[in-house]
């Protein structure tokens, strides 16, 4: 499937995400999925893949760190439901992106 983006001139890829499952995939599968899409993607193209995971800030990190590791270039946070508060999701997206080295 990924060959069939890249052969269609996708302006990226979004490797882990809710059309590939995500909530239904183990932590090893996610990995591998983002894994698979970089190695396929070959830098032809962006890979972006969600990192937000559980229920704290830590969990997230260390997704979003994984991504990196495995070279995806993006990674998508969502608004997390464990934080309500205006100051503390600041606190938590700027954290993440002070640590994290991807856009």
């Amino acid at each position: 499937m990924v060959a069939w983006y890249l052969e269609h001139d996708v302006g990226g890829l979004y490797a882990n995400c809710l059309s590939s499952e995500m909530f239904h995939l183990s932590i090893e599968e996610r990995l591998l999925l983002v894994k698979m899409a970089v190695q396929v993607v070959a830098g032809r193209s962006p890979v972006a893949a969600t990192g937000t995971w559980g229920n704290r800030s830590k969990s997230t990190f260390s997704f979003a760190s994984r991504w990196q590791m495995l070279g995806a270039d993006v990674v998508m946070l969502v608004v997390p439901d464990f934080l309500d508060q205006e100051n503390e999701l600041e606190r938590y997206y700027l954290t993440i992106a002070r640590q994290v080295n991807v856009h």
